[in-house]
């Protein structure tokens, strides 16, 4: 088949997550089983306009506006005229508008309905503008099937109009392959923040938990692993900077820095106010670290509570507190949790996330 990815980011851009990571290992996969692939999507300043990837293609055209006509004209150019051609509209808030013209050759691809994410990224009334947008949009995919990773994203859709019956989830995976021999006991009271500092990801209540904690355990770290830019990431530093003896900021790390980092870690923690998915906790479930992080759409998927990790009660760094000091003072049961979540890890395999999109794909009514 010929499939035509189209996403807001490659991996290759500055801000780019764990949702690009995951579209690119599936279109390697997709490439490596002789699927002819190519992912579209905007430029940034010092990008290549084209270049090849793991065996798939990547075309960097025009900006966030700009680049859907760049995806209708791609497509009219390369796709059209092939019956066995896909287009993949991933959809982040705002999405390609396919339907219009690839038809019944369009799968759209969802982490998470952005919802909320709209109150984080702008000011009113632009939010409040985004949310009622992002609704409309949808009701133009009423008739599209989807493609997401996580039961509470499949909710979303179904509240937002889409039929129950178009929407498949497929599983996660990540980079970071399970280790074979992890240390499960580890004395150092290390708590770590994984994943881009931005609004949405909350990492304000994890340092306010971690500074109640002091209290008891007078020795306890807290390592943020992840970049970020504008005014939370700076005052976010800021925090940081007030407790130099307990908080260091990693900044972006490449994937054996992380490992490295994440073996030394006692626990995981996440106080995202939503996630399509908490590949985060599943990267740290590799390294044999379990987690504790608020119970909101997306980690709740990640953690089996009380068996890979703890989710809150109270979404409240008092109550994350508590979760915290749980694990680090019942010394059986954070043996527990970190095995079984070291085990569970090894269920999240790209072949195995790639299965399933094809799965989706070959199900699809080209005629």
């Amino acid at each position: 088949m010929r499939i035509l990815f189209l996403n807001w980011r490659d991996t290759s851009h500055p801000k780019a997550g764990g949702a690009e990571q995951l579209t690119e290992n599936i279109a390697a996969e997709l490439a490596r089983r002789d699927h002819q692939v190519t992912l579209l999507c905007p430029s940034f300043p010092g990008c290549r306009p084209e270049e090849n990837k793991r065996g798939y293609r990547v075309i960097r055209h025009g900006h966030q506006i700009t680049v859907r006509f760049h995806a209708w004209r791609l497509w009219q150019k390369e796709f059209r005229r092939h019956r066995n051609s896909i287009c993949v509209d991933q959809i982040h808030g705002l999405p390609f508008f396919t339907p219009f013209y690839s038809h019944r050759h369009t799968l759209a691809f969802i982490h998470e309905v952005a919802g909320q994410c709209w109150e984080y990224n702008f000011p009113f009334p632009l939010s409040t503008i985004g949310k009622i947008a992002e609704k409309t949009w949808l009701q133009l995919y009423r008739r599209t099937p989807f493609i997401t990773v996580s039961q509470s994203t499949k909710q979303e859709l179904i509240d937002a109009g889409i039929p129950e019956h178009a929407i498949s989830i497929i599983p996660e995976s990540v980079d970071i392959a399970p280790l074979p021999s992890p240390i499960f006991h580890k004395s150092d009271p290390i708590v770590t923040s994984l994943g881009r500092i931005a609004p949405i990801k909350n990492i304000g209540d994890t340092i306010k938990a971690c500074l109640l904690l002091r209290k008891t355990f007078p020795n306890i770290k807290l390592w943020i692993i992840g970049s970020g830019h504008g005014r939370y990431y700076q005052d976010i530093i800021k925090m940081a900077e007030q407790h130099p003896d307990f908080i260091t900021v990693w900044g972006y790390v490449n994937d054996t820095k992380k490992i490295e980092l994440l073996s030394r870690s006692k626990i995981l923690t996440s106080t995202s106010h939503k996630e399509g998915y908490g590949l985060n906790i599943i990267e740290a479930a590799a390294c044999g670290v379990p987690s504790v992080a608020y119970n909101v759409g997306g980690l709740r998927e990640a953690i089996i509570n009380n068996q890979t990790g703890l989710l809150t009660d109270q979404n409240t760094p008092v109550d994350l507190a508590r979760k915290l000091e749980k694990l680090l003072t019942n010394d059986d049961l954070y043996q527990t949790l970190a095995r079984k979540a070291w085990q569970r890890s090894h269920d999240f395999s790209s072949q195995k996330t790639a299965d399933a999109f094809e799965k989706n794909i070959r199900q699809l009514n080209l005629s």
